[in-house]
């Protein structure tokens, strides 16, 4: 059992997250992409669903990923109980299971930090993959600061976020 999967696990942890408001880069992302009618936004490391719930309720395309089960089945039932819909798969964040250039968008909320000490620049190359032209929000807690990039990504070109 992988350490997420244990901390989904808890009861009380998966409602915090779940109580918790969207990030106010995923908000502003959906804005961005709101405006330019851009509607399929991949959620990376989805956890309970907050950020996937938040942006179905906007009336976005989501697709939601997450390695642990326990995430997987919490935001499967946070979108039930909130009469939404997103298509919400287990996989591993730098081995996506997605055909190149189908989202819009992107979201990475506080996770990829978490691909350990070699893995960031693989998970960046599965986003570049599935993100030409797109837009990546992603955000991490580094040293008590909030480091978040909201950026025009292009192909091949996606640097790797400080703070990893």
């Amino acid at each position: 059992m992988t350490g997420w999967q244990k901390l989904w696990q808890d009861p009380e942890v998966a409602r915090k997250w779940a109580e918790f408001p969207p990030d106010a880069e995923v908000v502003a992302m959906a804005d961005r992409l709101e405006a330019e009618g851009r509607k399929r936004i991949l959620d990376v490391g989805c956890g309970v669903g907050r950020h996937t719930v938040y942006l179905a309720a906007r009336g976005f395309e989501v697709t939601a990923t997450d390695d642990a089960p326990a995430a997987i089945e919490d935001c499967k039932k946070n979108l039930t109980q909130a009469g939404l819909t997103a298509n919400v798969v287990e996989a591993d964040m730098s081995d996506l299971p997605f055909a190149d250039s189908c989202f819009d968008g992107a979201i990475a909320s506080h996770v990829i930090r978490h691909a350990g000490t070699r893995r960031p620049r693989k998970v960046m190359d599965a986003a570049n993959r599935h993100l030409p032209r797109a837009v990546l929000c992603s955000s991490s807690r580094s040293e008590g600061n909030v480091v978040a990039h909201v950026q025009k990504a292009r192909s091949g070109a996606l640097p790797t976020q400080s703070g990893l």
